[in-house]
């Protein structure tokens, strides 16, 4: 089985100062890159995946704006970042076109708003 990583949204906005700060996601980040750590030691592929919101009105993950980035402290190296417009991961996105290229079948999924990005990806 091949295996991949998947970190869902962690980005600018949801930390401190963003416009839709989460508890607990600094510790949800340090948790992540041990997660990230473990999956380049295993040679695993990781992909990023950033949200965008599509609404000119929307609260958060506006484009154009810092809040929308990843955070600086993910471990970003040469991977893959997917853009999204949905909660839903594969939603009009390339990633199951990446994952399928690589021969994927295993995925390991980590990120922020587990109630609903993360949920609605899996």
């Amino acid at each position: 089985m091949k295996k991949a990583l998947i970190v869902i949204d962690l980005q600018n906005d949801y930390f401190s100062g963003g416009k839709m700060e989460l508890q607990k996601v600094d510790e949800a980040l340090l948790q992540t890159n041990k997660l990230i750590k473990y999956a380049r030691e295993k040679q695993y592929k990781i992909y990023f995946v950033q949200h965008f919101a599509i609404k000119d009105n929307a609260m958060f993950f506006i484009k154009n704006t810092q809040g929308v980035e990843l955070n600086k402290n993910l471990d970003i190296q040469d991977d893959m970042i997917i853009e999204k417009n949905y909660p839903n991961s594969f939603r009009d996105t390339k990633l199951k076109e990446e994952l399928d290229k690589e021969n994927i079948n295993e995925l390991i999924i980590c990120g922020a708003m587990t109630h609903m990005c993360i949920d609605t990806t899996v």
